[in-house]
């Protein structure tokens, strides 16, 4: 008696998928589908829009900062990605930027001519977390003049990455670019902090080559370990700097002005805020977030 060959129902399947020419379609939805959670959480919540077309994934977002993260993280992004969709679907990654805040930057430096401006130097001195606000990660710099405080607020990918950099000297995430500034001739300058634009803070590391400023757009978070394997000052301008004031009845807390909260940060404070039955703040909240 003839003995029949068993067959797994999930071969079974995908056979039928191939002969039916519908498993590369499959696979490139599963490749697409998974970007959220291989890009991470602050990729993800940058990111407007992703397709493929052939063997390139384009991905369109909305911060000129997440575009270096993404150059970064490039090939292990291709490689996660390609695992998910149980095929080699893509051997790139391309990134566009919607309406751009600054010059995009995917290792095309910026070169840019020197603009008057009032800057005041700050220091790097803590990081702390929300207590009723559990998604505020926040970087605690201090002004050098007056020791005035401010905070910035930033992702838990950037809280991370500045903890490892302070705790235990981890400068990888900005290995890569240094090492492309030293074959290009580019030498640090300093980091400057941008005022929040829609609730996303970024910042712009400033290099000299033969006498003309060259600048990169980054996360605050890839600034503050840039400037500090390079021990260079960080600025912010006197106008953003003198938007923050110590409260006088607590030393230990800080007023934040409504637009420099994160977008899921201002969500989750309206809640907040509604439980607490502060409707009026709850309503320029919801001011805040609807401009956005």
């Amino acid at each position: 008696m003839e003995r029949r060959k068993e067959e797994t129902l999930g071969n079974v399947v995908l056979r039928y998928l191939r002969l039916a020419g519908l498993e590369t379609p499959l696979a490139e939805h599963r490749l697409v589908e998974a970007w959220p959670e291989v890009a991470g959480e602050a990729l993800a919540r940058r990111t407007e829009e992703v397709y493929l077309r052939g063997q390139v994934l384009y991905v369109r977002i909305s911060q000129p900062a997440a575009r270096t993260q993404l150059v970064l993280h490039r090939d292990a992004l291709i490689r996660a990605l390609n695992e998910k969709a149980g095929a080699r679907l893509i051997c790139d990654i391309r990134c566009r930027i919607s309406s751009p805040r600054l010059s995009p930057t995917l290792y095309s430096f910026i070169h840019q001519p020197s603009v008057a401006m009032a800057f005041t130097e700050v220091k790097l001195i803590g990081l702390t977390r929300g207590q009723e606000l559990h998604e505020a990660y926040i970087l605690i710099f201090e002004v050098q003049e007056t020791q005035r405080i401010v905070p910035i607020f930033v992702d838990r990918e950037e809280f991370e990455m500045v903890e490892a950099a302070m705790q235990s000297g981890n400068y990888a995430p900005t290995g890569l670019m240094n090492r492309l500034a030293r074959r290009l001739m580019l030498f640090p300058q300093k980091a400057r902090i941008l005022r929040p634009d829609g609730g996303d803070t970024s910042a712009m590391v400033d290099y000299d080559r033969n006498g003309e400023q060259v600048s990169l757009c980054l996360t605050v978070g890839e600034a503050m370990i840039w400037a500090n394997q390079n021990h260079v000052p960080v600025v912010m301008s006197s106008d953003y700097i003198n938007a923050f004031s110590r409260m006088a009845d607590n030393s230990h807390a800080v007023k934040v002005p409504v637009d420099g909260m994160p977008t899921k940060l201002l969500q989750e404070a309206i809640e907040t805020a509604v439980k607490e039955d502060n409707f009026e703040l709850a309503s320029r909240l919801r001011d805040e977030l609807s401009k956005r």
